[in-house]
């Protein structure tokens, strides 16, 4: 590695933790007694270009590809080997299963693959259940829930939290952030050169904040056209210009990779989002491994926030679900691994070295009972076919996983640090005003300081939605005026990309992204 590189990683490297922290002496917790659940926060697989603005976080539409159904696929039969006799998932039972998706096609796709794996066709036909479909059809009886895209507080909080945009805006006006740019220049004036890039470009080289844009064209490439007889695949065909994967040298593109993964470290990470991505999923994880079953994830956690923390940690393992599945994003899992401190403790993972999950990457947390009664947390990281055992913060003792309520104590701690230990809180703090849950938190609390009565709370409750959704049509309305002509090449919609596995307009998004960036109709809502 030249002085240059050095020089450049070591700069990327003091970005990413404020303080340098000494490795951890502790040995990762193994499960120990009965493995009672597993929760699984996992990334989508492989997908068709996604487009996305720099500070609003909006993105272009993506479909899954063949390569990523196999991708999740592969992860299902591995959860199955994993979990199968342990967690009793031999058959499919709706009761015991959660499967809970984002609301976009390669999520939802990447968690019904998933489920083809962990649960084939004869783990889903019951003794005494009537099927009347033919007999070489997989059931389809394995739901997979999502919410609307302005409420998915869990999985999506980074979109709906406009603090984290500020943030953002400030980070790329950052002198740090800039220097990365100056010390980055050759390689981002070589990629300005190419024409598929030319709309991420500005005086000639690729502005840093948009390297994201460009670094994951030319991985789909590579991903779905560099293997044996990709080159002749419908997506690898439909791809805008499949070339791309060839531009660059093999030291330019770990270069690449390397840098634009930093940044991504940087957008999502420690220093720029605390906790404001992970606290909520992490309370939906703990929430659903006490004796909460069958209530919507806000009131969940309602209910377990609503005493100290270490008291709402009783279980009943008869009510108890045995697997819950997020399918999410790549941030989704960094703001997890930045409100556990997972990269600090554990500078093994791959994600600790620098890069961000990758395609059918995974999370787990399991809850188990050992001898003595008493449930403890254990965590895996699985990113390929590496297989990580985690420390977790609240692990003070070699090989001694935490108990449940100490896992409870360490999110509250974490939360509480940052203000965002409720719902109320992260509302608060986000400066989100449009999402379910804050606007009835908002309302909560001004009845409880003295305000509206219930029928007004009502009342206005309806009026809000109204305005909401009257809102929302206007902006569609005006929205599809402005781009009457070019609806197909808005990047921030995420639509039909024309063919199952994508066509060359998923990429089209490209020639509207700065155009669109400018135009901020949606944003406002959130």
């Amino acid at each position: 590695m030249s002085y240059k590189r050095v020089e450049i990683f070591l700069l990327l490297t003091t970005l990413l933790t404020t303080v340098a922290t000494a490795t951890t002496s502790l040995i990762p917790a193994q499960g120990r007694g009965t493995l009672l659940q597993v929760q699984v926060i996992a990334r989508h697989g492989a997908r068709t270009a996604l487009t996305k603005t720099a500070t609003s976080l909006l993105e272009g539409g993506a479909a899954l590809t063949p390569i990523g159904e196999k991708q999740l696929y592969d992860l299902g039969v591995w959860l199955r080997e994993r979990y199968k006799h342990p967690l009793h998932l031999d058959l499919y039972e709706s009761g015991k299963i959660h499967l809970q998706s984002s609301d976009f096609d390669r999520t939802v796709v990447s968690a019904s693959s998933m489920a083809l794996g962990l649960f084939p066709k004869l783990s889903r036909s019951h003794a005494n259940t009537t099927v009347l479909l033919p007999p070489d059809i997989t059931p389809a009886n394995v739901p997979v829930h999502t919410k609307d895209r302005l409420n998915d507080v869990d999985i999506r909080g980074y979109t709906l939290c406009p603090l984290i945009k500020t943030r953002l805006d400030a980070l790329y006006d950052d002198a740090t952030f800039l220097n990365i740019e100056s010390a980055n220049e050759p390689l981002l004036m070589f990629l300005g050169k190419h024409k598929a890039f030319e709309y991420y470009t500005k005086d000639g080289k690729v502005e840093l904040k948009e390297l994201w844009n460009v670094y994951d064209s030319i991985n789909v490439a590579k991903t779905e056209c560099d293997c044996l007889h990709c080159n002749t695949a419908p997506t690898c065909l439909a791809l805008p210009d499949s070339s791309i994967k060839d531009y660059l040298t093999d030291t330019q593109w770990q270069h690449t990779i390397q840098t634009a993964h930093a940044v991504e470290h940087l957008k999502f990470g420690k220093e720029t989002t605390e906790s404001l991505i992970g606290a909520n999923i992490l309370k939906t994880v703990l929430t659903r491994m006490g004796n909460t079953p069958n209530q919507p994830d806000d009131e969940r956690r309602r209910l377990a926030h609503s005493t100290d923390p270490g008291t709402t940690t009783t279980v009943n393992p008869k009510t108890l679900e045995h697997f819950i599945y997020f399918s999410s994003h790549y941030p989704t899992i960094l703001g997890v691994f930045s409100t556990l401190n997972l990269i600090e403790l554990n500078p093994n993972t791959p994600v600790s070295d620098g890069g961000i999950p990758d395609y059918a990457s995974a999370l787990l947390f399991e809850l188990w009972r050992s001898s003595n009664d008493e449930y403890e947390v254990v965590a895996v990281f699985k990113d390929g076919d590496t297989l990580t055992s985690l420390v977790l913060p609240c692990q003070t003792v070699n090989n001694e996983p935490c108990t449940l309520v100490q896992f409870a104590a360490s999110i509250a701690a974490i939360t509480s640090k940052d203000s965002v230990n409720s719902d109320s809180q992260w509302c608060t703090k986000c400066q989100n005003n449009v999402s379910d849950i804050c606007m009835k938190e908002t309302l909560i609390k001004y009845q409880i300081n003295g305000g509206w009565s219930n029928f007004s709370i009502v009342v206005a409750a309806f009026v809000s939605m109204v305005l909401s959704i009257g809102g929302t049509v206007c902006c569609c309305l005006l929205f599809q005026k402005h781009n009457k002509a070019t609806n197909a090449s808005n990047p921030r919609v995420e639509m039909s990309m024309g063919t199952r596995h994508g066509s060359k307009r998923a990429d089209i998004g490209m020639e509207r992204l700065k155009e669109e960036e400018e135009d901020e109709v949606f944003d406002d809502r959130i």
